[in-house]
């Protein structure tokens, strides 16, 4: 395969957009892009004044720089203020990387813009600092389990003798395969009731980890129409039941060996259950894939 054009859109909060190329200035020609494909980790290790070496105590991926250097040929007044319009200090904004097949975004805020030149050319350095340094895919996957599953298209002909529409899956595990993407993916665990359900339970099978709402002395008990809604990302780890369009937070109802799941890297094998009432569930699994790079 030959030379793949990279392109970087940037977007804030205004509706400012602009997309920065390798070929042809747009109206920026995209000179360079810096902390892109990096994977910078900070390592603690302790040492033992009575031991060789150390011993390895953990590792957390670093904020993520990204610098771009971009050029401009004409309208350099109108393209500066552009810049200035796009990049705005103390505002979260959204980089989306293109070099195909991949395409992938991260939040950013500003740190500098810099710029120098002569001869009608301009050349501006964009510091971007991203709290979070992973890389997002597009969009969501939803992964469906104990769902009813359409089963009814269009155009179509009726039979006289009638037929199915859809028909309800009881299937109480699925597998999710994370080959590419970096571990520890957060997900949002949706429990459908459609009658009493007791002490609802996820589990992630490799690891022997579970999350489950209600004990035998302080049962966790769903009604009929009531939705678990369960978050699992850094920073981000609830449980809120939605009963009668109302969402409260139930955490204190997790038991204590309770573990927000999370997708790691491989197989995940993720599986449902309750202390009764398990055939009137219905989960939904979505999840977005995360990348140590772009």
């Amino acid at each position: 395969m030959g030379y793949v054009n990279r392109s970087i859109t940037c977007s804030n909060n205004d509706g400012v957009q602009v997309t920065f190329g390798e070929r042809e200035p747009s109206p920026f020609l995209l000179v360079e892009a810096e902390g892109c494909y990096a994977v910078d980790n900070n390592v603690t290790i302790s040492e033992n004044t009575m031991s060789d070496g150390g011993a390895y105590q953990g590792s957390v991926a670093k904020i993520r720089n990204i610098v771009l250097t971009l050029r401009d040929y004409l309208d350099n007044v109108y393209n500066r203020n552009l810049l200035n319009a796009l990049f705005k200090s103390g505002e979260e904004g959204t980089l989306v990387f293109r070099e195909y097949p991949n395409e992938r975004k991260i939040n950013y805020y500003v740190e500098s813009i810099t710029s120098s030149g002569e001869y009608g050319s301009r050349t501006y350095q964009v510091s971007l600092l991203c709290p979070d340094p992973f890389f997002y895919a597009m969009s969501d996957v939803t992964v469906y389990m104990a769902g009813w599953i359409a089963d009814f298209e269009f155009p179509h002909e009726f039979l006289e003798e009638g037929e199915e529409f859809g028909y309800r899956s009881n299937t109480r595990m699925q597998t999710i395969t994370n080959e590419n993407a970096a571990d520890s993916i957060g997900m949002e665990i949706t429990i459908y009731s459609s009658g009493a359900v007791v002490n609802p339970s996820v589990v992630r099978v490799e690891s022997d980890e579970r999350l489950t709402l209600g004990t035998t002395s302080h049962p966790f008990v769903m009604e009929a129409g009531d939705r678990v809604r369960i978050t699992t990302a850094d920073n981000d780890k609830h449980v809120y039941l939605i009963r009668n369009g109302v969402e409260t937070e139930v955490n204190e109802y997790l038991t204590e060996d309770s573990v927000f799941i999370q997708l790691m890297r491989g197989t995940n094998s993720i599986g449902y259950d309750s202390t009764s009432g398990t055939d009137a569930m219905e989960v939904h699994i979505t999840y977005r894939m995360k990348y140590a790079g772009a």
